[in-house]
């Protein structure tokens, strides 16, 4: 992906021009059975991550809405994704309340603890 040199370099309007591209083109390619929907939630966060260190906050947000039609995700999976995006927004602003008061997911996977993190750190003093 492109948009891992762009993220590196810091050149966020091109990392956000490749991840809208690389989101659409995964959300195809999962509506014709050719690729799983993790080829559209990476992009989506690596776009993410490009409109917060913008100061696009609003559109950041926007990309934590959009994980409920991440095509071919289990309802389980867009929660996750969720919960993770949710995690990260909250602690890039530094939005310490709003992460330490960050709903737990009902199901979550193991490998994803970010709810937890994002939750610990923004209650510490």
């Amino acid at each position: 992906m492109p948009s891992h040199i762009f993220v590196r370099l810091g050149l966020w309007q091109d990392s956000i021009a490749s991840n809208i591209a690389a989101n659409v083109s995964g959300a195809h390619a999962a509506e014709m059975h050719l690729a799983e929907s993790h080829y559209q939630t990476h992009a989506m966060d690596f776009l993410s991550y490009s409109y917060l260190q913008s100061g696009q906050e609003a559109k950041a947000r926007e990309v934590i809405e959009h994980t409920s039609h991440v095509v071919g995700a289990s309802d389980e999976d867009k929660a996750d994704e969720r919960a993770y995006f949710a995690g990260r927004t909250a602690l890039e602003l530094h939005r310490w309340k709003e992460a330490a008061a960050l709903p737990v997911p009902a199901v979550r996977k193991n490998w994803n603890d970010t709810t937890f993190w994002a939750r610990a750190i923004g209650a510490a003093p």
